[in-house]
């Protein structure tokens, strides 16, 4: 008697995109931070089972580890975050204390959740962790992705892209999935009923607006508009384009801001070259004229 193949139901699917552009970005991280016990019981169950990979110790991380809320977590999570972004533990010892931590008895499953996905985050950069561990995904070339077999419930799905560093700012979004027997779409008067065609957008660091003769007000076609020690620039062209953010002929889209001030360069030729202080965050959309005064 032939073994029957397990199929797999598809609960959320959708795609990540561009807030500005439009366009699919790829191996941006999609992961449930919040979700019914049911849930994270079973991934917290796997996790003591199984384990975590041992090639995740050996890898180095691209992460850039940020300071979380820290108030919002109990004593023994906060001292956890605060091993993980320490330099001085090696990847071992992290791992190590995973162990520990995971098993504590006094620890309840949501607490150790979050201790899940401290490390996770700092391992991101391991495809093992895709694999094995079903409250992240990563979106393909096409800026797709897709998780299978969730319990009811209600979920909160971050978006992230963190190999870009700064470039953009992280996104959440609240999808509920009811008891649905048939991969079907939901009835399309309900509130979730794009729970298979999620579009999650991701706001790129941006800095957009027009270059100008400082005398005539005519727009200068060829400035450069470039980061100071970044390879991020844009080139300026004679026509203007426009959206609902406003007016430009030159556009800096996913740009890596610097700390504390972000100096942009602005120069063409005929021109005497500017150099401009900005205060940029991640995921900021800024618009900035510049007027260039003759040689």
């Amino acid at each position: 008697m032939l073994k029957q193949k397990r199929r797999h139901q598809v609960a959320l699917a959708g795609q990540v995109i561009n807030a500005l552009t439009g366009d699919a970005i790829a191996g941006a991280r999609i992961k449930i931070v919040q979700a019914p016990d049911q849930f994270i019981d079973v991934v917290i169950f796997k996790a003591q089972l199984f384990g975590l990979p041992e090639s995740l110790w050996v890898k180095q991380s691209y992460s850039r580890i940020l300071n979380a809320p820290l108030e919002y977590l109990s004593p023994k999570i906060q001292e956890f975050h605060e091993g993980i972004i320490d330099p001085k533990i090696n990847n071992r010892e992290k791992l190590e204390t995973f162990k520990i931590l995971i098993a504590d008895p006094s620890l309840n499953n949501r607490q150790k959740f979050q201790a899940l996905q401290n490390i996770l985050d700092y391992f991101q950069s391991d495809k093992l962790i895709n694999a094995e561990y079903p409250e992240r995904k990563y979106s393909t070339l096409d800026g797709w992705f897709y998780f299978t077999d969730l319990p009811t419930g209600s979920y909160q799905l971050e978006v992230s892209l963190p190999i870009a560093g700064m470039r953009y700012a992280n996104t959440s979004i609240e999808v509920k999935i009811l008891d649905i027997k048939n991969n079907v779409e939901l009835d399309p008067n309900t509130s979730f009923s794009d729970r298979l065609k999620l579009v999650l957008k991701l706001n790129p660091t941006t800095v957009f607006g027009k270059v100008t003769d400082s005398i005539t007000n005519e727009l200068i076609d060829m400035a450069k508009v470039e980061v100071y020690q970044n390879e991020d620039y844009a080139i300026s062209s004679r026509t203007v384009n426009q959206n609902g953010a406003g007016k430009w002929n030159y556009r800096l889209v996913a740009v890596e801001p610097n700390k504390p001030f972000t100096t942009l360069i602005v120069s063409a030729r005929g021109y005497i070259t500017q150099r401009h202080e900005v205060y940029l965050q991640k995921g900021d959309i800024k618009q900035l004229d510049f007027q260039l005064v003759s040689l």
